[in-house]
């Protein structure tokens, strides 16, 4: 899906290298042992991130021209 840049993470800090390097718009989350604190500072993290970075976009563009 185009626009789509998704990351699996299992704790706050991989939250945020997911949103900071890929502008991650989709996160799925290990859910067991997290707590609704943990869930809820993801969300805000996301809904707070810009877009993608410059440097990853022109990656991911190139990576989409190829398939």
């Amino acid at each position: 899906m185009v626009g789509i840049r998704a990351a699996a993470v299992n704790n706050m800090m991989q939250a945020k290298r997911a949103c900071a390097s890929l502008g991650a718009n989709m996160m799925v989350v290990e859910m067991p042992g997290r707590t609704y604190f943990e869930i809820r500072q993801v969300i805000l993290l996301m809904m707070n991130t810009k877009g993608c970075p410059e440097g990853s976009q022109a990656l991911l563009e190139r990576l989409d021209a190829r398939s």
